[in-house]
């Protein structure tokens, strides 16, 4: 994966490890944590390096949000679920159930 500035368009940093086809990449609020999802990886990344942060989970990620606090990642998966975690903690916080189809945004 490939980070770009896009006034200059000058690559900034390559974040590699991301998994197998990654289907979403959202940055924090406050700019310093990128999550990334694929077919089997939710990742954290520190976005001033590039390095990992944590692995979250090892499933198929569709979709993905940061509370306007940065505190907290929605994310929507294959299974018609949305699940919440804590980005300080890195663990679920909440299971929303209930959709009657794959959630992609």
């Amino acid at each position: 994966m490939r980070i770009w500035d896009v006034g200059s368009g000058a690559l900034l940093r390559t974040i590699t490890g991301a998994g197998t086809n990654p289907s979403a990449v959202v940055y924090s609020p406050d700019g310093k944590v990128i999550a990334t999802s694929s077919w089997d990886l939710l990742q954290l990344w520190h976005a001033d390096t590039g390095r990992p942060r944590a692995t979250l989970e090892r499933t198929g990620t569709l979709a993905l949000a940061f509370s306007a606090d940065g505190s907290t990642l929605a994310t929507a998966a294959t299974g018609n679920t949305v699940q919440l975690w804590s980005v300080r903690r890195h663990e679920p916080t909440a299971v929303l159930a209930g959709h009657r189809g794959v959630i992609n945004a």
